[in-house]
């Protein structure tokens, strides 16, 4: 009589079971590690390229905002929005519309590292941008893996490793490389949610979203995408499981939500008026600069640097910049022709999970094409999910 030596020795089944898969997935893992090498590599080099003579007028303003903060002494006076040393108008900046988390991350890191003067923290702040980019590129990779297979994952995250624009962004100390990065984090988690509704995906959905928030307020939208991710849930449910699904995809947005706000309350601190965690009046200041840059950003105001934005071609606009310049021509044209692509089979054949792409990278391209400010940066959510249906489309082909 022969005996299992599997049912004998588990540990070792385990083993070669692990042993097997790793082997099977080798040339993923090997493939993913040389695409990140050379994203890495395109990100970091030159770092200080222009030998401290601070070019970008929103970095110039960042960096003057990190040398005019301070770390809290405690808890309580990180929260108080009168007195906080970490909140730019008590250092002077009252116009200030960026995200906070950003800011505060540098500023810690700046402070560990002893790096805080003006010709300094720029630096710590360029190098946490393409830190963050990085991990965007990895991140391309988990949602086209996860949405299509592993072989479009692979090259979409080729594709976004040498997007012109991301390079350029992750070369300043600016806040898109960092809202980006949890935007892709929240897409990802709502792409899970859509096929297990785990209440973890739920959760870690609102901190994504928290965390895009507090980094860009315009990253907003992406709430939207979970909207998505549980209308496809309970579409493609049964008729004897819709009725349960509905209510756990509900109960499951309102605990994104809820989490979504506890995250933005912590790092972006001072929309509110404080001076404690539970002062979550919102503070008047706050909203009235984002009113303003509206206006300043939509040519209601009479504001300079807005200027070189009149007489522009909606839509076409943008869209050459990207396409030549942004993506260059080759990957603009493809992931055009993907989106294209995607979009019409979602209509003609039903196919959903491109949703989540089609929806984030048409609205918000549209969003930024019809205004009047078409700074190509400001299409910057746009990149790294398009890319994906670039190489679905390849692959499909």
């Amino acid at each position: 009589m022969q005996v299992n030596d599997d049912k004998l020795n588990p540990i070792a089944s385990i083993t070669e079971s692990l042993g097997t898969r790793i082997e099977r997935n080798l040339p993923t893992f090997a493939l993913l590690i040389l695409i990140m090498a050379v994203a890495g590599y395109l990100r970091f080099v030159g770092i200080d390229w222009d030998d401290n003579t601070h070019p970008h007028p929103d970095e110039r303003f960042l960096t003057m905002v990190e040398t005019g903060i301070s770390i809290p002494l405690s808890i309580g006076e990180y929260f108080d929005t009168e007195f906080s040393p970490l909140n730019p108008k008590n250092s002077g900046f009252n116009f200030f519309v960026y995200g906070t988390f950003p800011i505060i991350l540098v500023r810690y890191i700046a402070e560990r590292i002893s790096e805080t003067g003006y010709d300094q923290v720029h630096i710590v702040g360029r190098m946490a941008s393409a830190s963050f980019d990085l991990i965007s590129v990895f991140l391309v990779y988990m949602i086209g893996a996860n949405l299509y297979r592993k072989r479009v994952g692979l090259l979409a995250a080729a594709f976004a490793a040498l997007s012109v624009l991301s390079i350029q962004l992750a070369h300043f100390f600016v806040v898109d490389p960092f809202a980006n990065t949890f935007i892709l984090l929240g897409i990802y988690f709502a792409i899970r949610s859509s096929k297990v509704g785990r209440w973890w995906n739920y959760l870690l959905f609102g901190v994504s979203l928290g965390l895009a928030t507090a980094s860009k307020a315009n990253a907003a939208p992406l709430a939207l995408v979970l909207v998505i991710a549980v209308g496809i849930r309970i579409w493609r449910a049964d008729d004897l499981s819709r009725w349960q699904t509905s209510i756990r995809g509900i109960l499951g947005l309102v605990l994104g939500a809820v989490v979504s706000l506890i995250v933005f309350r912590l790092f972006q601190p001072y929309a509110f008026e404080g001076p404690t965690f539970f002062g979550i009046l919102p503070n008047e200041q706050f909203f009235s600069n984002l009113v303003e840059v509206s206006r300043q950003q939509s040519g209601a105001a009479d504001f300079p640097p807005a200027l070189q934005w009149a007489m522009r071609i909606p839509v076409i606009f943008s869209l050459k910049n990207m396409v030549v310049w942004g993506l260059g021509f080759p990957l603009g044209l493809v992931s055009w022709i993907g989106f294209g692509w995607a979009l019409y089979r979602i209509f003609r054949y039903r196919e959903l999970e491109h949703s989540f792409l089609v929806f984030w990278a048409g609205g918000n391209f549209l969003w930024r094409s019809i205004g009047f400010t078409q700074t190509m940066r400001y299409q910057m959510p746009v990149y790294p999910t398009i890319v994906i249906l670039g190489a679905w489309a390849l692959w499909r082909v």
